[in-house]
């Protein structure tokens, strides 16, 4: 059910990456137990590794920042925020790219585009596509949701990131 949701991602197939994300959801816990023990620089390299790894995924890079941050390193504070940014920018527009254009592929194989039937009203057209949505096999629906929730950009947390970095400088 939480996969289907987009909570978490069904597992890979291929044992060697299941084991790899395990991995890597173990050192990122790990980094974060440390943190909660205000063990700071120990959880340090353990972010590093793993923004290293994957710039892209905003918890690694944020949680970085707040261990340059409880370390005093203000200027690394501000770099990594601003990598994470952008990284995190791009990645959310070639989601919000492939959502459009696997909605794009149902509305047309199901008849339920806007030019099909002038007749056809917005609210008409969304019942349509929802109906196809729910259709699809569970792995289609389930990237479906893993994309939209890609898509999503949260720059109110990078905003509060930011101010940190503001007060301390």
């Amino acid at each position: 059910q939480l996969i289907a949701l987009g909570y978490i991602e069904r597992p890979p197939a291929d044992a060697q990456k299941a084991v790899q994300a395990t991995l890597r959801e173990q050192r990122y816990n790990l980094a974060r137990a440390y943190m909660d023990a205000s063990r700071h620089i120990e959880a340090m390299p353990l972010l590093e590794e793993l923004r290293a790894q994957e710039p892209a995924e905003f918890r690694f890079g944020a949680h970085l920042a707040l261990c340059y941050r409880a370390a005093g390193r203000t200027a690394d504070m501000r770099r990594v925020i601003n990598e994470t940014q952008e990284h995190r920018k791009e990645e959310a527009r070639q989601a919000r790219d492939k959502f459009r254009a696997r909605l794009q592929e149902i509305q047309e194989s199901t008849g339920s585009a806007q030019g099909d039937d002038d007749r056809a009203s917005a609210t008409e057209r969304r019942s349509q596509l929802h109906r196809a949505i729910e259709s699809l096999p569970e792995r289609d629906r389930e990237e479906l949701s893993r994309l939209r929730a890609k898509s999503r950009f949260n720059q109110l947390s990078v905003d509060y990131l930011v101010g940190l970095v503001n007060l301390d400088e």
